[in-house]
């Protein structure tokens, strides 16, 4: 990603600037200078805020990122153009703000366009989709690309310094190997639960067990102290719980069947006896019956009379109540035929009334027939009377829209015409502005290789200098290094054995004397032997020796620091010394590339303007046709509305739609009354005439019953008189008191009949008691009750022992095969999840290394990225430091990503928190370059043009600094671009170009610099 324009409205202390970096070259440093808290900081904001709408720092929010000074009623706003490969981009975001006036907040926005055909496309325009598109283009999260383009003040000292538990979270978002610790948290809660269940199947198996039932057998007894993890144990015995339990149902069932059978043999004994004196007492109920059934037997017998009159009598009865019957109907009949007499007159009299309304109807009729023509012919203006309704209005209407039309057509010639004559004779000259773009590019290119030239030549005009420097500062060196060596003291070997072996020397020397042999090699001792330098004088020579000595390695060191900037000045300088530089063409080149420029926009602003007068051209061709087809529409539209409505006009009679739809209306709800008193008359007349033909029907037949009547109800009396007379009754009243007590004759009956079935089934069970009674023995009931009373209370016991114990033995089966699944399940479980435990452990850094997983994973991705930060390192600190993982277990933490420093002048490994503050920011640069040269090679598609550095130069000596710049131009020639942030003077000096922040109190403004 390389940015090429940033734009900031109201953005921090900036109220509209515009920053354009593609005045930069892509291969040049740049520096961001400013005094504190003008704003240079918030240059890296407006580029973090435009692709991701948050700052560059996580403590700054972005609420605080608005003006102080801004608009109340103009939003924050952030416009940024950048590349990414061979692609332009362009995103402006607003952030939301509370408008003067306003109860809420007005909501962010984001536009995100590609540049295609020389111009920017719209391809996002809302936040969502926008924000989702540029991370798919830009390919890093907001907290990557924090990392990875912006080097904020003190961020990569502490990722430097920090441990392994710090900088996890931030190479997890960089690598994304968060999945690794999700696989070791849930083989974490995987095993948890494994381990949790184990004990809980222990905790099952032990309760389950506890429930069994021993029977108060000593040896089952014993089996309940038995642990859950004797498995082999418990299944072993289980089973004799269960035959113990079998044997002692058996036993107790064996008991129960013979107390049953003698409580069986009682009950049956019991139950005869009971039998014996129910009977006995049915004998006597049934004896005293039979004296009440004689005491009704003359009842009985009149009764029986009775029945035998009334049986006789029945065939008179049927007589008289049939004579009764037709006398009644007779009547009846007189009655019908007088009341449809009446029922005749009145619909005659209805007649004549229907006959007069008839009458009536016919002489409306001519007039009805003459509003049914005019209704048929005007139905269809009557169904669409409002459509014309609406056709009437259109026709002023649609005048009134042709006037204006008119106006406007005329108005657009006018403008048309006018447009013409002012363009004619003009052409867009494309050759033209093409050739000077050229001429343009190519004198920049002559300009820049001048200016290149001209940096070379002052270059190797400080580096003749600085080379000179450093061949003194050399033989200065080897001046002291040589003026040391002859200070040291030339101690010989038996120098350093007297030093190695003091006590014994002294000891020796001690026993010595003068011309006397030597106790251990018998040579004759002299004079010198005995007088020769003491030891202490030697420790002296030693230490003053090493104190030359460290003197002269560190000369040495200096020395080797020096011939190593040397060499690296000697080869930039071969690169450089041929190059000449002549300032009068530069001047010249500048002077004519400034006078084809301003050529260059004339023209372009000349074809600008003819190419918008020639698109307005066309837009006003475009409205000119657009009236003439609306003109032409609108006419044939009114034409037809005029059409249509002299239609209705002829048809109708009425220039008046409304008054023409109130008189149909009227004419035609007359029709309908009349339609309807027509029909409704000729109904009338139908059902009158119906009416009367059945009334004259009903008067004939009932004339006819009559007649029949009559016949009959003088047969029914002769027959009725005969009967009387062979029944002896005197007269009708006599029959009628016979007809009365029929109604009770089969109640009569039914109580005969009842008496004599009572009196036979009562002898017939008096005598098969008394059979039943001289088969059953006379016992005594009391004793057998009481025997029969013991006797279930002996069973009953033995049933609920018997059921004790059976339920016992079903619980004792279900409580060991409970126990059985259980611990088939629990030895299923440790044979299959021991291995995901041992996993789990390995993986959660239970471990000799103390390494989880991710940071396994990670430590790969460390290595590489300090290997290629120590190339960096390395050149920075003339091959002395080398940044190395820590490989040391110390605390109860997790390691594998702690960081030390090798130091190769000491030969050892030393903490990170050791170096000095410069040392410090070298290793800092380097990681940070490191780091971002590794993530762009894991993380495929990521363009890594640009970084940019927040400060830490003030830290470092003139020589360091040297260096680290030496290292940042390294970077920049590979075409990345590097901008920095400081206060360090030298860098105004060294970098050729300056991006300068002026603070103005209550805003700021930029200014690009480039030296010549």
């Amino acid at each position: 990603m390389k940015p090429i324009r940033l734009q900031l409205e109201n953005f921090g202390p900036f109220l509209n600037e515009e920053i354009d970096f593609a005045q930069i070259q892509s291969n040049q440093l740049f520096l961001i200078s400013g005094k504190t808290g003008s704003g240079k900081t918030m240059i890296f904001d407006g580029i973090v805020y435009a692709l991701y709408g948050r700052a560059s720092t996580e403590k700054r929010e972005v609420k605080y990122l608005r003006s102080h000074f801004a608009d109340a009623q103009s939003p924050l706003k952030v416009t940024f153009e950048f590349e990414i490969g061979t692609q332009r981009y362009k995103v402006i975001r607003t952030a939301p703000y509370q408008k003067l006036g306003n109860k809420g907040e007005t909501q962010s926005t984001l536009e995100v366009y590609h540049y295609e055909e020389g111009r920017y496309i719209l391809k996002e325009g809302t936040t969502r989709d926008g924000d989702k598109f540029l991370l798919d283009i830009i390919k890093l999260k907001h907290d990557q690309f924090r990392q990875l383009f912006i080097l904020p003040q003190g961020e990569f000292k502490k990722f430097l310094m920090s441990k392994t538990s710090d900088k996890q979270p931030i190479l997890r978002t960089l690598f994304s190997t968060g999945i690794y610790e999700k696989l070791r948290l849930q083989l974490y809660d995987k095993t948890k639960n494994i381990k949790t269940e184990i004990e809980k199947q222990h905790i099952k198996i032990k309760s389950t067990w506890q429930k069994l039932a021993t029977f108060d057998v000593r040896e089952l007894m014993t089996y309940q102290a038995l642990e859950p993890q004797q498995y082999k144990q418990l299944l072993e015995v289980a089973s004799q719980y269960i035959e113990i339990g079998n044997t002692k149902v058996k036993q107790l069932n064996d008991e129960k069947q013979k107390i049953y059978q003698s409580l069986q043999e009682i009950k049956f004994e019991k139950e005869k006896q009971q039998q014996r004196i129910e009977l006995e007492e049915k004998q006597r109920h049934l004896v005293q019956v039979k004296a009440e059934l004689n005491m009704k037997n003359e009842e009985m017998e009149i009764l029986e009379q009775q029945l035998k009159r009334i049986t006789e009598s029945k065939l008179a009865i049927k007589l008289y109540e049939d004579l009764t019957l037709e006398r009644e109907q007779l009547e009846d009949k007189q009655q019908q035929i007088e009341r449809t007499k009446q029922d005749m007159n009145q619909l005659l009299a209805e007649h004549k009334v229907l006959e007069q309304n008839k009458k009536v109807l016919v002489q409306e009729n001519e007039k009805i027939e003459k509003q049914k023509i005019f209704i048929q012919n005007t139905y269809y203006y009557y169904q669409n009377a409002d459509l014309y309704k609406e056709k009437q209005k259109n026709i002023q209407h649609i005048d009134e829209q042709l006037v204006r039309i008119n106006q406007q057509l005329k108005e657009k010639n006018i403008e048309y015409e006018q447009l013409k004559q002012r363009i004619s004779g003009k052409v867009v000259d494309m050759t033209q502005e093409r050739t000077l773009i050229d001429i343009c590019q190519s004198l920049k290119r002559e300009v820049e290789q001048l200016e290149h030239n001209r940096e070379q030549v002052q270059n190797a005009e400080d580096l003749q200098e600085k080379i000179s420097q450093l061949h003194q500062e050399i033989i200065a060196i080897d001046e002291h290094i040589a003026k040391n060596i002859q200070q040291q003291y030339k101690m010989t070997a038996h120098d350093h054995a007297i030093l190695n072996h003091e006590q014994a020397v002294q000891s020796l020397r001690d026993h010595l004397t003068v011309g006397s042999p030597c106790p251990v090699c018998n040579q004759v001792v002299h004079k010198e032997d005995v007088e020769a330098r003491s030891i202490d004088e030697l420790k002296i020579y030693q230490t003053e020796n090493k104190k030359l000595e460290q003197q002269i390695n560190e000369y040495r060191l200096l020395k080797v620091r020096k011939e190593t900037s040397l060499k690296h000045y000697k080869e930039v300088y071969q690169n450089v010394s041929s190059v000449t530089f002549d300032a009068e063409e530069l001047s010249e080149k500048l002077k004519l590339l400034h006078s084809k420029e301003a050529a260059l926009n004339q023209i372009r602003e000349c074809n600008k303007w003819l190419d918008t007068e020639n698109q307005r051209l066309i837009e006003i061709q475009k409205e000119v046709m657009k009236f003439e087809q609306e003109q032409e529409i609108k006419t044939q539209q009114q034409l037809a509305n005029r059409t249509a409505i002299e239609e209705l006009y002829t048809k109708t009679g009425y220039t008046d739609i409304a008054l023409f739809v109130e008189n149909y209306e009227i004419q035609l709800k007359a029709q309908e009354q009349f339609d309807f008193k027509v029909s409704q008359n000729n109904e009338d007349m139908q059902r009158n005439i119906l009416m009367r033909t059945r009334i004259q029907q009903q008067l004939e037949m009932l004339r006819t019953h009559i007649e029949q009547s009559k016949d009959s109800i003088i047969q029914a009396a002769q027959d009725l008189d005969y009967e009387l007379q062979k029944l002896q009754l005197e007269d009708e009243k006599e029959l009628i008191r016979l007809k009365e007590m029929a109604h009770q004759t089969e109640q009569i009956k039914q109580k005969v009949d009842a008496y004599f079935d009572h009196v036979k089934l009562n002898r017939e069970k008096i005598k098969e008691v008394q059979e039943h009674l001289k088969l059953i023995e006379v016992k005594d009931i009391k004793q057998l009750n009481d025997k029969y009373d013991e006797c279930e209370e002996m069973y009953n016991e033995s049933v609920k022992v018997y059921n004790q114990v059976e339920l016992k033995v079903r619980e004792n089966k279900q409580y060991i095969e409970e126990v059985q699944l259980q611990i088939q399940y629990l030895q299923n479980t440790l044979e299959t999840q021991s291995e995901l435990v041992t996993l789990s452990e390995v993986v959660s850094g239970h471990n000799h290394k103390k390494l989880t997983l991710e940071n396994y994973v990670l430590t790969y991705y460390l290595d590489q990225i300090l290997e290629c930060a120590n190339r960096r390192l390395q050149a920075m600190t003339g091959h002395r430091y080398q940044l190395v993982r820590k490989e040391d277990i110390t605390g109860k933490g997790f390691s594998g990503l702690d960081i030390d420093v090798f130091d190769y002048y000491a030969n050892q490994t030393r903490p990170i928190n050791s170096l000095s503050g410069g040392e410090t920011f070298q290793a800092s640069l380097a990681l940070a370059l490191g780091l971002c040269e590794i993530v762009q090679n894991e993380q495929g598609g990521i363009s890594l043009d640009a970084m940019f550095i927040d400060e830490g130069f003030g830290t470092l000596d003139q020589e360091t600094l040297e260096t680290a710049l030496e290292t940042l131009i390294q970077l920049q020639s590979s075409g990345r671009l590097v901008g920095m942030i400081s206060h360090v003077t030298e860098l105004k000096d060294r970098i050729p170009v300056i991006l300068e922040v002026i603070s103005n109190n209550d805003q700021s403004t930029t200014r690009m610099q480039f030296k010549e």
